[in-house]
């Protein structure tokens, strides 16, 4: 978990790297992406931990992975995409290469 943790703090820091139409939205993109992608991986990481590690009763056990999974389940539903934020993006144009 502390990998995954680890790898949720680089891909947040990558989201608060690039420009935006207005200073609002900046401001707003990365304090969300600050704390959505940054910050939850460690409060998720320990309560995993202790869920895997420590004897609890499997009444509670449930109950805290399903309010993670609901958590997370509403998370990833409440933004609605552009259709054309699903284009691929050409990278090749952007990033030089080597050989």
């Amino acid at each position: 978990m502390i990998v995954f943790a680890f790898f949720g703090v680089i891909f947040g820091g990558l989201h608060c790297i690039f420009a935006y139409p207005t200073m609002f939205e900046r401001n707003f993109w990365r304090a969300s992406s600050l704390t959505a992608i940054t910050i939850t991986p460690f409060i998720v990481a320990p309560i995993d931990y202790i869920l895997e590690n420590f004897e609890l009763s499997k009444g509670f056990r449930r109950v805290v992975r399903l309010v993670l999974d609901l958590v997370m389940t509403i998370l990833a539903l409440l933004r609605n995409q552009p259709q054309i934020d699903f284009l691929a993006v050409d990278w090749t144009e952007y990033i030089p290469h080597v050989f």
